[in-house]
């Protein structure tokens, strides 16, 4: 995911809302992604994420009292996004029981949401994708002391132990 994206900024709400699909090819033994989303934080404000190809979950309706049922965690895409506004970067973080693929290919993991700030023109405006990478300023309790690109895209079958998960370099390309 690259886009240029075009905005004929006329004011209007729904003139001045981008969203893009969030997607991955070739996802039979992928249920882990982490991925950062680059933008210009003088031209956008990143709204936030929508369902895609499965039901999503950031957590924060969760009741202890109330758990989801294994069939609604089966089909759940699970989530977590940390949008740094002043350094224009969203962090987004998911996983699932089970493995993408079988949904669809490509896979639309979310739809994100971006809007035009008030005042600027029509035009072009670019949002990448890139690996992540952590270091001593987001993970060093982890042991991260040094910038550490993560892999975008991970697989753990359902019966498979952690040290058995794999992970998979991902190539990113205009769609």
């Amino acid at each position: 995911l690259s886009k240029d994206i075009s905005v004929n900024n006329t004011g209007d709400d729904t003139a001045r809302t981008a969203e893009l699909d969030l997607k991955l090819e070739g996802a039979n033994d992928v249920n882990g992604v982490v991925c950062t989303l680059v933008y210009d934080s003088e031209v956008f404000t990143f709204e936030g994420l929508s369902k895609g190809d499965m039901d999503i979950d950031d957590g924060s309706g969760y009741d202890p009292q109330n758990p989801p049922s294994a069939d609604t965690i089966a089909k759940t895409l699970y989530y977590q996004v940390n949008n740094k506004a002043d350094k224009g970067i969203v962090m987004i973080a998911a996983a699932s029981a089970n493995f993408f693929g079988g949904t669809a290919d490509p896979f639309t993991l979310f739809k994100v949401k971006f809007k035009v700030k008030q005042g600027k023109g029509t035009g072009k405006y670019e949002i990448r994708i890139n690996k992540t990478i952590i270091g001593p300023d987001t993970a060093a309790n982890a042991g991260y002391n040094e910038p550490t690109p993560l892999a975008v895209a991970a697989g753990l079958g359902p019966n498979e132990e952690p040290e058995q998960a794999r992970t998979y370099e991902v190539a990113f390309r205009d769609r």
